[in-house]
C-alpha cells in the first residue's frame, strides 16, 4: 500500500481508527489477539483515503509502529518502553497492560452512565498495543514531561516529535507532530504539546508547555469525562486567568415531537459529522467517530452535554424540522447543516 513510517506517526496513512475493524465494539475489542491475527485484522482494513492526502487519527497505525519496533529490536513493546524510557527516567509506576498480569496498586475502572457509576466493561489490550496499552502514575508522567525541559533527549528527536508534519488538523483544529497534538499560542492560551486518551474506565490528558516550563497531567479511572474542559479550567487557575465555576443548567423533559424534529445527521463546512438521535425517550449526540453522549434540553431549541461540555442550538425550518445546529464548546464554534 506504500504507507511510510512518517505517515503512520502523523496519522496520514489512511488506516481507519478502531471502529473500522468490523465488529470491533460488539466482539473483537474483547478478544485477546496474538500478534499475527491482530496484524491480519489491521492489514485487511480498507484505506479511508490515499496516504498523505488527508489526516485522521488512527490507533491501528500505532499498533503497526510498535510491531516494527519489536521486529527491529527483537524485544516486546513493553520491554522497549521500560528500557528506553522507564529506566533512563527512573519511572517506577509505568508499564504495559496485558489483561492477565495483576499490577499492584492499579485502580479499578468505572463507567459513568445515567448519572451513576458502574464497573467498566471488559476490553482487551491486545489490539491497543502502541496506542492505549500502557499504565502510569501522574508523578511518572510529570517526570516524563519534565524530561523535555531538561534536554534529556536528542535535539533531533524532539524536533521531529514537536513539528507539524502536515498542515491538515487532526482534531479540535490542532496540528499533529509525531505522537503529539500541537496547540499554537493564541490570545488566550500559551503554546502546548498535548495528548489525551481514554478507554472503558479511563480518562486522561497530559500537556507540556515549553515556554512556561510547565506540565499538566489529568488522570481518572472514570469514563467518559470532559478532560479537555477540565484541562482548560486547570489552565485558567494555574495561569491566573478568570475561572468560572460550572453552572447547573435546567433539564427539561424532552417531548416526543422534539425528539423527532431534531434527530438527524448534520455536516459542518469542514466535513465534520454530528449525529443526533433518540433512544428510549432520551436524546444523544455523536461527533464523528467519538463515543455518543446524552444531551439535555435547557430551553425550546437549546441543548447541552454533561459528559461533553458542548452547547447545541437548533434552527428550525418552516415545517418545524431542525435544519441546522450551532455548536459551541472547548473554545470553538461550528455550524452544522442537516445532511
Amino acid at each position: 500500500r506504500s504507507i511510510t513510517i512518517d505517515q503512520l506517526l502523523s496519522h496520514r496513512s489512511g488506516i481507519p481508527h478502531n471502529e473500522g475493524i468490523a465488529g470491533y465494539w460488539t466482539e473483537k475489542s474483547t478478544i485477546n489477539y496474538a500478534r499475527v491475527p491482530a496484524m491480519k485484522e489491521i492489514f485487511s482494513l480498507k484505506l479511508e483515503f490515499k496516504p498523505s492526502s488527508q489526516t485522521k487519527y488512527s490507533s491501528p497505525g500505532y499498533f503497526i509502529l510498535a510491531s516494527i519496533l519489536e521486529n527491529l529490536y527483537g524485544k516486546s513493546y513493553g520491554v522497549l518502553i521500560h528500557e528506553m524510557i522507564g529506566t533512563p527516567l527512573k519511572l517506577e509506576l509505568t508499564g504495559q497492560l496485558d489483561n492477565s498480569t495483576i499490577i499492584p496498586g492499579l485502580v479499578s475502572g468505572y463507567l459513568h452512565s445515567e448519572d451513576k457509576l458502574a464497573m467498566a466493561p471488559y476490553r482487551s489490550y491486545s489490539l491497543m498495543k502502541g496506542s492505549g496499552n500502557l499504565y502510569a502514575s501522574a508523578a511518572d508522567l510529570i517526570t516524563f514531561l519534565n524530561s523535555f525541559d531538561n534536554q534529556q533527549w536528542p535535539g533531533s528527536l524532539e524536533k521531529e516529535m514537536f513539528a507539524a508534519h502536515s498542515q491538515q488538523s487532526v482534531e479540535r483544529g490542532d496540528l499533529y507532530g509525531y505522537g503529539w497534538f500541537i496547540r499554537e499560542k493564541n490570545a488566550d492560551r500559551p503554546k502546548a504539546f498535548y495528548h489525551g486518551g481514554g478507554s472503558f474506565g479511563v480518562s486522561a490528558l497530559m500537556a507540556w508547555y515549553p515556554l512556561e516550563k510547565m506540565s499538566i497531567v489529568i488522570l481518572s479511572n472514570v469514563s467518559v469525562l470532559p478532560v479537555n474542559n477540565i484541562w482548560s479550567d486547570i489552565e485558567n487557575i494555574v495561569l491566573n486567568k478568570q475561572f468560572d465555576l460550572p453552572v447547573i443548567k435546567p433539564n427539561m423533559p424532552i417531548a416526543a415531537k422534539t425528539l423527532e424534529s431534531v434527530a438527524g445527521i448534520y455536516i459542518a463546512s469542514n466535513g465534520m459529522e454530528l449525529q443526533v438521535f433518540a433512544q428510549k425517550g432520551k436524546l444523544y449526540a455523536k461527533m464523528g467517530s467519538n463515543p455518543q453522549f446524552e444531551i439535555f434540553q435547557e430551553s425550546m431549541l437549546s441543548f447541552y452535554g454533561k459528559k461533553v461540555a458542548i452547547d447545541l442550538i437548533f434552527e428550525l425550518d418552516k415545517s418545524g424540522m431542525a435544519k441546522s445546529i450551532n455548536a459551541k464548546g472547548m473554545g470553538q464554534e461550528f455550524k452544522f447543516s442537516r445532511k
